[in-house]
């Protein structure tokens, strides 16, 4: 009969509107959970070098921010699951789920407490640290000095050179001043960690804008070549014929 009827397509859409609820909690509690043991991991990171300190004070950076909404993510989720308890047959959910959506309050501030831990330790690091960068980054200028003068004295724009001379050479410096900028990227991200004046470097900028106008030059140079050699390869019969 029609109430019979009405009945069963209300338990359907019982069923049905259940399920998207539980599948969103539980995504929502997974994609949690999953974020609390990876950061946990990040935390458990060994301090060596300055590199290391930057990585993770950005986590504890980050947990910082993120603690001040977590109940808006923690709250909504531990609501679905009692509305899902409160209303629904026993068996939906399993009994290790509802442990976990139980844990996500506890793990989040036991991750929180470590993370404090962690920041007390790196707080008497940070002094040693930042001595350390400050001597780097005197040695890292004097190498770019030094640098600078060699590209001078050998670089690929030496006069009297040969154009393959000058290709080696530019490929050789090419692959110096990579590095070297690597080291200005760390150099100058310690010192935003430090607050301290960031330094500049004007020999490393343009070497870097020469090296790059005469990978320009020597780039078109080179595929002249290939195609003047290409050329050469071609027999003359096969030129009478075009």
């Amino acid at each position: 009969n029609l109430k019979l009827q009405l009945r069963n397509e209300s338990r359907q859409w019982k069923i049905q509107y259940s399920t998207k609820v539980h599948h969103q909690a539980k995504t929502a509690m997974y994609n949690l959970i999953e974020y609390i043991r990876i950061t946990n991991s990040k935390l458990r990171l060994e301090v060596k070098n300055i590199d290391n300190l930057r990585y993770v004070m950005n986590v504890l950076r980050e947990i910082r921010e993120r603690e001040s909404s977590i109940e808006l993510e923690i709250t909504p989720i531990l609501d679905l699951y009692l509305m899902l308890e409160k209303y629904l047959p026993g068996g939906l959910v399993e009994k290790e789920e509802l442990d976990q959506q139980y844990n996500i309050r506890p793990s989040w501030r036991k991750m929180v407490n470590f993370a404090e831990g962690i920041a007390d330790t790196l707080s008497g690091f940070q002094k040693q640290f930042k001595m350390q960068l400050v001597k780097d980054v005197k040695h890292f200028n004097n190498d770019v000095t030094e640098f600078r003068v060699d590209f001078e004295k050998h670089g690929p724009s030496v006069r009297g050179i040969s154009p393959s001379e000058a290709v080696e050479r530019l490929a050789r410096y090419t692959d110096q001043i990579i590095l070297l900028e690597r080291k200005m990227e760390t150099f100058c991200a310690g010192e935003e960690l430090f607050a301290l004046q960031p330094s500049q470097y004007p020999d490393l900028i343009r070497t870097r804008r020469e090296i790059s106008l005469l990978d320009m030059l020597y780039s078109l140079y080179i595929d002249i070549i290939k195609s003047v050699e290409k050329y050469r390869n071609i027999p003359w019969v096969e030129v009478n014929s075009m």
